[in-house]
């Protein structure tokens, strides 16, 4: 327990924390331990994870980012879409095409089970689970499917998972396009 003296009011504080000082021009209490804890967590994640970036954006207002080394939340080799320092979607998988896309329902029914073409999309099912949808708010959720909507995704067509549409766009919209680094 530290006990201070406040610089205006002249009262007593008494304060939880050891290590703690208080600021000469705000007057306010800094916890030098939570200070300096948040010193070393601030740079943004594009920073932390020294990402490289598609100059071209795959979504209006929409940066697509990816890690050339872990940081807190992308690891290497994860893609980022940003607005903003932070990425409010992390893609941890492989960009992978759609196998199926353009085929027609008799199309795909008449593949086998075990053939080539299902194998191939078992594969990029899989890439697309990794996708952490539910870790985005509300608001950021809404505005990418009304971007991607902009683009070509239809729910009645494409169906209720998006994310195989995001994973098959963004796959088409690396192809050829490097990324560059700030």
């Amino acid at each position: 327990m530290t006990t201070f003296t406040d610089w205006e009011s002249g009262c007593k504080v008494h304060l939880p924390y050891r290590d703690v000082e208080q600021d000469d021009e705000t007057g306010y209490y800094i916890c030098l331990e939570h200070f300096r804890a948040s010193e070393r967590t601030t740079m943004c994640e594009q920073c932390l994870a020294e990402c490289v970036r598609w100059e071209v954006h795959p979504f209006p207002g929409i940066a697509l980012v990816r890690a050339t080394k872990d940081g807190n939340t992308m690891k290497e080799g994860d893609y980022g879409l940003v607005r903003m320092n932070d990425p409010f979607l992390i893609v941890p998988c492989q960009l992978l095409r759609n196998p199926l896309a353009g085929m027609t329902d008799e199309q795909i029914d008449a593949l086998e089970d075990d053939g080539p073409e299902m194998q191939r999309w078992w594969a990029f099912s899989r890439e697309c689970e990794k996708v952490p949808y539910d870790s985005m708010d509300a608001m950021d959720a809404y505005e990418l499917i009304v971007a991607m909507m902009a683009l070509g995704y239809d729910p009645v067509e494409d169906g209720r998972d998006w994310t195989m549409w995001l994973v098959h766009y963004l796959a088409g919209f690396v192809e050829g396009r490097q990324p560059i680094s700030d």
